[in-house]
Order: C-alpha cells, then sequence, then structure tokens
C-alpha cells in the first residue's frame, strides 16, 4: 500500500469488531539537564499488528519539536507522521504494514524516538502525551484487520537535574615511615555526573589537617590515621561523598626504600620513577619486587648511575614475562661480604615507561613481595626491618591558562547621557592537551560593544578545556565617569511698569523704587 493511505484505511478500522487483545504504547518520564532529549515511544502487546494511529502533544514553550528517528519497525519512517501542527506542540502518526500481514516486536521495544530542544527554563516540565484529535488513537492487528483494545501511558520531560553524581574512593592507604610525617599518593577518588560535575573538595578529621580540591594524592600525613571526605557537587548543588583512611605508622632504623613519584604534562611521552634509599648502612644483600599498572605507563627500560657496587644487570628481573604484566624485580648480594653504606636519599636505580594512559590517568609504584621477596640484611647477615613507600605515575592535564586579558577600562560618559559604549579583544586562552585551545567564555557582564551605565561593572572570562578543567578567572572592569557638569536655562530680560505704591511683582519677590 502507499504511504498517503494510512490515515484512510485506520479510519476505516473504526466500523469493525474489536478484538479482545490490548497493544499498549508508552513515553517515560524523562529529567534532563541538556539541551536536547530523546523521548523513546515503547510498545507492549504488539503481536501481529497491521497498523496503528495516534496524535502526541507537549508544551511547546518548554520543547521545540525536531525529528523523529531510529525507527525500528519495518515500514515505520519519518512520512508518517504529520509535522504541520508541531508549532503548536502537536504531531500526528499513522503507519499500516506495506505487506498487509501484520508485525510483531517484543513487549518493551523502542519502535522509534521523538527528538525536542528543551527551551524551557530550569525546573519547568512539559507532558508529552497520546492524544486523538486529531488523529484517533487506533490499533488494529491482522488482515483483515481487528481493531484492539488500545492503552496509553503518557509521561513529561523536565528541565533539571536532581540526580546527585557518583564518586568513588579508593580502598584504605597504609604506610610506613621513619621520620613522623609521610607522603601519600594513590587517593584519587573517581567522580562522575549526568550532567556537570562543578567541583570534588576534601577535607579531612583525625591526626592531620588538610583540605583542598580535585585530590588529596601528594598530601603530607602524620603518625596515625586520618580519614579524608570528598565531597563531589554537581551543576545544580546536587552532592555525594566517601571517604578514605589514612594510617601512616614510624619504622625506626629501618632500610627504607622509596620510589619517588613523577609527573607527566601533555607535552611529554615519558616518565622516570627513581628508587632511593636511607638507612643502607653496612647492607650485604636486599631485594624486593615493584609492580605498576601497565595500562596507563609501559617499561622501557632502567637505568643504573652506578651508586651501589656489584649492582648490575644480572640483578634485575626485567624481562618480557615479567614487565608485561606490570612488575619488576631486584635481588642483589655485596659480592665481597663485608656490607655496603650509601648516603641517605642515594638513588640505587631508575625505571623508565612511556605513556599508555589518557590525561587525568595515574599509576601507583608499588614495593610488593610477590615473586620476589621485601628484605634486608646487615653484615654480618642480619635481618633488618625495611620500610617501603610506594610512589605515583601521573598523567596529568592542566587547566587552560587565559592570556590576553584585557586590562581595566575607564570612559566619559556620552554626550547628554548617563552611559556609554565600550569596547575590547576578547581574550584568549592555551591549554597543555587540547589541540584546539579554549575559547574564553563570558560568564559576568555585558558583551563588548554594549553600553555601559555611570559606574564600575565587572567583566569575567572563564576557559574550559575537553576535559572539564576550568582556568582561573579573567576579571577586568569597565568604569563610565559621569564628567558633564549640569545644565541650566535662564528667562529672557524682563520689563516691569510700578503701580501707584511704585511696587511691582515678580512671581513671589517684590522690588520697590523711589520716584
Amino acid at each position: 500500500m502507499l504511504k498517503t493511505l494510512p490515515l484512510t484505511v485506520i479510519s476505516f478500522l473504526v466500523g469493525m469488531g474489536m478484538l479482545a487483545a490490548q497493544i499498549s504504547f508508552s513515553v517515560p518520564n524523562i529529567e534532563t539537564c541538556q539541551t536536547t532529549v530523546s523521548v523513546p515511544v515503547t510498545v507492549t502487546g504488539f503481536n501481529n499488528i497491521s497498523a496503528f494511529s495516534y496524535s502526541m502533544e507537549w508544551n511547546e514553550t518548554v520543547l521545540d519539536f525536531d525529528s523523529v528517528g531510529a525507527f525500528n519497525l519495518a515500514y515505520l519512517d519519518a512520512s508518517d507522521f504529520g509535522t504541520s501542527q508541531q508549532a503548536n506542540g502537536i504531531i500526528t502518526t499513522a503507519w499500516i504494514d506495506n505487506d498487509g500481514v501484520g508485525k510483531s516486536r517484543p513487549n518493551g521495544t523502542v519502535i522509534y524516538r521523538v527528538y525536542f530542544t528543551v527551551i524551557g527554563p530550569v525546573g519547568s516540565t512539559s507532558p508529552v502525551q497520546f492524544k486523538d484529535l486529531p488523529t484517533p488513537i487506533i490499533a488494529a492487528a491482522g488482515f483483515p484487520p481487528v481493531v484492539l483494545i488500545t492503552t496509553t501511558n503518557d509521561g513529561s520531560v523536565t528541565n533539571d537535574d536532581t540526580v546527585p553524581p557518583t564518586i568513588s574512593c579508593p580502598a584504605a592507604q597504609t604506610v610506613s615511615t621513619t621520620g613522623t610525617t609521610a607522603v601519600v599518593n594513590g587517593l584519587a577518588p573517581a567522580a562522575a555526573d549526568n550532567c556537570i560535575l562543578a567541583s570534588v573538595n576534601y577535607s579531612s578529621t583525625g591526626v592531620t589537617n588538610i583540605s583542598g580540591s580535585n585530590n588529596a594524592s601528594g598530601s603530607t600525613f602524620n603518625l596515625g590515621t586520618t580519614t579524608v571526605t570528598y565531597v563531589a557537587t554537581d551543576g545544580e548543588g546536587n552532592t555525594n561523598n566517601c571517604a578514605v583512611a589514612v594510617t601512616v605508622n614510624q619504622v625506626v632504623n629501618a632500610v627504607v626504600f622509596s620510589a619517588l613519584s613523577d609527573t607527566a604534562y601533555c607535552a611529554d611521552t615519558t616518565v622516570s620513577i627513581a628508587i632511593t634509599t636511607e638507612n643502607f648502612e653496612n647492607i650485604i644483600a636486599f631485594s624486593f619486587t615493584l609492580s605498576w599498572d601497565e595500562s596507563v605507563i609501559r617499561y622501557v627500560s632502567f637505568t643504573n648511575p652506578g651508586n651501589l657496587p656489584f649492582l648490575d644487570n644480572g640483578d634485575f628481573g626485567f624481562s618480557p614475562a615479567l614487565v608485561d604484566n606490570g612488575l619488576f624485580t631486584v635481588a642483589w648480594v655485596d659480592d665481597q661480604g663485608l656490607g655496603k653504606t650509601l648516603p641517605d636519599g642515594d638513588t640505587l636505580f631508575i625505571l623508565n615507561f612511556v605513556l599508555n594512559g589518557s590525561p587525568g590517568d595515574e599509576s601507583l609504584i608499588e614495593f610488593t613481595d610477590m615473586p620476589t621477596d621485601i628484605i634486608a640484611a646487615k653484615f654480618p647477615a642480619i635481618p633488618q626491618t625495611v620500610v617501603t613507600e610506594n610512589g605515583n605515575a601521573a598523567f596529568v592535564d592542566n587547566p587552560p591558562v587565559i592570556v590576553n586579558c584585557p586590562m581595566n577600562i575607564t570612559v566619559n560618559s556620552a554626550p547628554g547621557t548617563c552611559g556609554q559604549v565600550a569596547t575590547w579583544t576578547p581574550p584568549t586562552a592555551t591549554d597543555d592537551c587540547d589541540a584546539v585551545a579554549p575559547v574564553p567564555v563570558r560568564t559576568v557582564g555585558p558583551s563588548p560593544g554594549s553600553t555601559f551605565p555611570v559606574g564600575v561593572t565587572t567583566i569575567t572570562y572563564v576557559a574550559t578545556d575537553s576535559q572539564g578543567n576550568a582556568s582561573n578567572p579573567c576579571n577586568f572592569t569597565v568604569t563610565v565617569v559621569d564628567n558633564q557638569a549640569p545644565s541650566i536655562t535662564c528667562p529672557g530680560d524682563t520689563t516691569l511698569f510700578s503701580n501707584a505704591s511704585c511696587e511691582a511683582t515678580i512671581g513671589n519677590y517684590i522690588s520697590s523704587a523711589t520716584v
């Protein structure tokens, strides 16, 4: 059958018998904070259906119709929809199976979607309803077609964001130190939001007092336990939180092995992690294993600065079977058997990696005892307590930087007015990761070329990169000075004639003369 026939055929069905079966058309209730929304039309009881029709209405001051699409039913396409009244918040639907035999879809199938632009203010809601005018709500099954009991479930679209962000914290961290404080890494939470994640801030309780934004990794913690609580906030002020416990233990006179953290930026391709030592006195042997996340960094080589005698390639395990799984081992013995001593902070060796991940990724560089134990022995063969301090390899996307922020502007008011036009060249921005630098957006104040009132007006620009990192604001002021003196108009000269009393009146003033 031709696409021009559905309305005629479906209207004909109204007079036919009704089958004791039911079909349902539904749209959901949707909350969105996006500028566009896709409303799915779902069917239930869509068995051997040969035709259906209905109208759909919405509040045209909240939703602006864009299109229909994502068709999931044979012979259903844009020509089955009447959009001449879309400006009034109405479209019509009339479909017929061109094969004339009926089509079936599983319950819950989305047979098409209606796309809108959200134009209503935040907090506004539009119903999305099935109506029987101007096109009736009808469905028929089989051929010859039999009219079914047809039900509809209306929905709505609300321009709002009441869904809090998601945030999860890493597992509790325990580190040991020979001092009274320790720098702890690996504390970054994972946060996201269905709309806009405005901020992630942290604060602490316990033995250490810290606070800040984004990530507490790299902070210095006191001995004992500190709980770091992160709070994620979205653009509508919805919040969620998580916490991670950090415990710092002190070990006195222990041999210390440390992995020094390194940070890579978008202009970098490698990170290098130096392995240093403290309290390395008369040591005759030591061993340990280092691990990392091979999806973030990939091992390429190690560097031996030669600070420790008899430490050579044979003491390292860097076969592909190890490093491809994020493992590197070292097992050293003093060949002279007398014990060696190194200055505190000396570098034993350096691990070199290339970046595998993306900005925002980081990998813990962790000392482990598999497959090589963490041990150290002092001459002649006395086992020592060993403290290990993990490091971190971070791939950082710095916020963009605004350049060419305009200087403060001062202008005089235009003659005869209490304002003046002010203009400026908008600032630009640079970013270390984005190939195309973000364009700063004016968030406060009128645009250049606007007429400004007498007084001081603040203008603010902010640049945001593709990862959502926001620059420091560019702030400047436009000052309009009223430098025009007031005007006054005097009346013309006046000639007066005195009365018999030699007096003349000008308004409320009396002048007198002697004759």
